[in-house]
């Protein structure tokens, strides 16, 4: 049946930020044209990955799809955000062993505070899309 797929999947927007003079985000995925839709493996994305101005603002200037209202997830999306999350776990594993060098000597390497920040930020928003996908199952 057309135009079911959005409610056979579950489809749901992961965040509750509003971008004031938009659609809603499943009201702009069910709009969207076939080419403006990205199906990305963590959601899927009806501006073709290319964020509005308006979607960037209201993300603080940042585009960042772990918190994008518009990124769409569905239960089928579980095992590629548990994916991602193992990704930046393993990243941030790396960062700490780095920063434990430089803590015993400090002419080991640079200490990179901002970059294991950023990592556990986006590990803590991916969480998030995680216990979505298993609060709204479809």
């Amino acid at each position: 049946e057309q135009g079911t797929a959005i409610n056979d999947f579950g489809c749901h927007s992961m965040s509750s930020i509003a971008v004031s003079g938009m659609r809603s985000p499943i009201e702009t995925l069910s709009q969207a044209s076939a080419n403006e839709i990205s199906f990305n493996r963590t959601h899927i994305c009806p501006f073709n990955n290319e964020c509005p101005k308006d979607v960037i603002a209201a993300l603080a200037g940042e585009k960042c799809c772990a918190i994008c209202p518009y990124a769409i997830i569905c239960c089928d999306h579980a095992v590629a955000i548990g994916v991602e999350l193992k990704r930046l776990g393993d990243i941030a594993v790396d960062i700490t062993q780095a920063n434990k060098k430089w803590i015993k000597s400090p002419g080991c390497r640079k200490r990179e505070p901002k970059k294991g920040q950023a990592i556990n930020y986006k590990i803590s928003q991916w969480m998030v899309c995680a216990a979505s996908v298993f609060v709204h199952p479809y």
